[in-house]
């Protein structure tokens, strides 16, 4: 008696999130030096595995309320400062996190196992959507020349260090490492 026997392969796919890359975020030399090495990294991923997370702050947030933090309340500071593609995701937020439940099917969807982070601030916004990924059983690795921070007391080497220690010593690279196929 003979047995065929069909293996089917799942393939795991990655994608690339760039994280409030918006205007209001931008006024810093730490965070325009970043917006290059981010765009050699965006055309590495077809638009549709290309994510733009959108942080948009109302005045009863607790970043108001709290933090007495008023910025990215209009449409102007909003906006995204890359092109966006018609097949490119935006994940509209109002929290550090962008892991929302639109996002969440995004990623079931699309078989997504990997996600590689970029943008502004590593210390919260890409931080907290790391956490929340690696959490979901998505492994995050977060891109160190495709991120800042628009604080003047973070050290962002001190960043890494926690995402090594908390996501694995792979899970931070540079971009040098893509774009060579590293």
């Amino acid at each position: 008696m003979f047995i065929s026997v069909i293996i089917i392969s799942v393939i795991k796919l990655k994608c690339l999130i760039i994280i409030d890359l918006q205007a209001g975020f931008i006024f810093n030399d730490n965070i325009e030096k970043i917006i290059n090495p981010i765009k050699k990294v965006r055309n590495l991923f077809l638009p549709e595995y290309c994510v733009f997370t959108q942080f948009i702050n109302n005045k009863n947030s607790l970043f108001v309320k709290s933090l007495n933090w008023n910025k990215l309340l209009n449409t102007d500071e909003q906006k995204i400062v890359l092109d966006i593609n018609d097949k490119n995701l935006i994940v509209k937020k109002s929290t550090y996190n962008a892991v929302s439940q639109e996002f969440i099917l995004y990623l079931k969807q699309n078989n997504i196992n990997k996600a590689y982070l970029c943008g502004v601030d590593i210390d919260s916004c890409v931080l907290a959507t790391a956490f929340n990924l690696f959490d979901l059983g998505i492994e995050p690795v977060i891109i160190s020349d495709c991120c800042s921070t628009n604080s003047e007391v973070i050290q962002i080497d001190s960043i890494l260090k926690i995402a090594k220690r908390s996501f694995g010593e792979k899970s931070v690279i540079e971009s040098k490492q893509l774009l060579i196929g590293g």
